[in-house]
């Protein structure tokens, strides 16, 4: 949070503490942001625009000490390029000329060491309804979001991971969706 609190003229700590101690209702900020984005950064459908709107998927790997970060354990961090400590977050941005901007973010909860240990994840305030689910669910239940908010997508692009994944290109298939 603090290159976020720095750039908005925000004392770090202030950030920090609304961050930990207030509620906020993240999917609602979610859905109004994407709605946003719909409305100022893409065009209707049919205008003719040679440019397209591309939705891209990957995830993000943070190396992490310790073992109370939620998601944390040993697992493939692209940060570091090996297997290391590290969480794993998946996310859903979108591309239209030169507009860029994420969407969509989630929590990557590996199964066995957080979401077959609830009292592990109660200690790191994870909500009961964050559960397993492979990136690849992830990122479709992200899709389904956005689209869900009025984005469109002339073309999804994402990694050989994912693309290796028969499940979710079926996701895509039945959606009607282009990678």
């Amino acid at each position: 949070s603090e290159p976020v609190a720095l750039a908005g003229g925000c004392a770090v700590r202030t950030l920090q503490e609304f961050l930990t101690h207030h509620r906020w209702d993240h999917e609602r900020m979610r859905d109004q942001l994407q709605r946003r984005i719909v409305q100022e950064h893409l065009p209707a459908p049919g205008e003719g625009d040679d440019l397209g709107v591309i939705g891209i998927i990957d995830e993000t790997s943070v190396p992490k000490k310790g073992d109370k970060t939620p998601g944390v354990q040993r697992q493939y961090c692209g940060a570091s390029g090996k297997i290391d400590n590290c969480i794993v977050s998946v996310h859903l941005a979108v591309r239209h000329g030169g507009f860029l901007t994420m969407l969509d973010s989630d929590l990557f909860l590996p199964e066995e060491s957080w979401d077959k240990d609830r009292s592990r994840c109660e200690e790191a305030h994870i909500p009961d309804e964050v559960v397993f689910r492979s990136k690849w669910q992830i990122a479709l239940e992200q899709i389904d979001r956005a689209l869900g908010n009025g984005v469109r997508f002339d073309w999804l692009g994402f990694d050989e991971w994912y693309g290796g994944k028969p499940g979710f290109l079926l996701g895509l298939d039945t959606r009607g969706l282009h990678y």
